[in-house]
């Protein structure tokens, strides 16, 4: 039992490392945040297991309790939810970029500042301005 928490504090540290260091820069600072609480509760935990396993007597045997894997499985879990929040970033920005390429890239000018022109004229999209009236057709895209 005793190489079990050794062993849960080095993944702790390894997996859970920028936990640690925002949660106590934060909590230095006089506030607390996420990483706070997850460092707190995850140090909480495994010191708590490491009495009952070194110093069992100093703990009634109703309370002698081990909770090594509590602290691993809080930050495997908040790690795992923190990769699936980065994955639906990506796809969000990539979605949006898409939608940005569909913007078209001219125009069909009929007329500026109110008056009707004689000719459509293809123009660039930028040089549209308020008051210009444009002929959009069945299926172009509108920006």
């Amino acid at each position: 039992m005793r190489a079990i928490g050794w062993l849960t504090l080095v993944t702790m540290l390894m997996t859970g490392e920028h936990f640690y260091k925002s949660g106590f820069k934060a909590l230095k600072s006089g506030h607390a945040n996420m990483d706070t609480l997850i460092a707190i509760g995850t140090i909480a935990a495994w010191l708590y297991s490491i009495l009952v396993v070194y110093l069992p007597s100093i703990f009634p045997e109703a309370a002698r309790g081990v909770y090594f894997e509590a602290s691993v499985m809080i930050i495997g879990l908040v790690n795992l939810g923190q990769a699936l929040e980065m994955r639906a970033r990506q796809k969000t920005q990539s979605s949006l970029k898409s939608l940005l390429g569909l913007r078209p890239s001219h125009a069909c000018l009929i007329g500026r500042n109110g008056e009707t022109a004689a000719d459509e004229v293809q123009v660039n999209i930028l040089q549209v301005n308020v008051g210009d009236m444009l002929r959009i057709k069945p299926g172009e895209r509108v920006r």
